[in-house]
């Protein structure tokens, strides 16, 4: 089974390069491609995205030349993934990539079809968060789960596994 481990960039040369071998890391015992998306930064994280898929293994860049926002970074990454579980991972290291086999399981077992991490289930993925967000995070997601009968935690957040469209 490969996984395609989606990476929206957008300004995060401070972490990029960090992340990269945390994922690699993270994944030895899986076949997986990396496409990192470049939402037309200026910082520098371009020229790592660059360096980084001159020498790492079934890993993929698109630079984009338009800021268009995550979701669309996303979107363009998905199509051109070929793996059989989709994987989207925040490139500022707010999320462990060495969470990838706790989030995997559910799939790997035929329990789910898709997951949602959570940084509401772990206290110590809170620190740095102001109160604000918090609450706020908490009552889109309550309004989320009451409209759509779900029973999701954190609706803001990074990481989400499916099968691809």
């Amino acid at each position: 089974m490969k996984i395609s481990i989606i990476i929206p960039v957008y300004n995060e040369h401070l972490t990029l390069s960090q992340l990269l071998d945390r994922v690699e890391q993270a994944t030895t015992n899986y076949e997986t491609e990396t496409i990192l998306v470049d939402d037309c930064s200026i910082d520098g994280s371009r020229e790592i995205i660059l360096g980084q898929i001159s020498h790492r293994a079934n890993t993929i860049g698109v630079l984009r030349n338009i800021n268009r926002g995550k979701g669309s970074a996303i979107r363009e990454a998905l199509r051109i993934v070929t793996g059989d579980i989709v994987l989207i991972q925040d490139a500022d290291l707010e999320y462990s990539p060495f969470d990838y086999p706790r989030l995997l399981e559910p799939i790997l077992q035929g329990h789910a079809t898709v997951v949602y991490g959570s940084r509401f289930l772990n206290p110590t993925t809170l620190v740095g968060m102001s109160t604000m967000f918090r609450w706020g995070n908490r009552f889109l997601t309550w309004w989320t789960n009451l409209l759509f009968g779900s029973a999701i935690t954190d609706m803001e957040t990074c990481y989400r596994l499916c099968q691809p469209p």
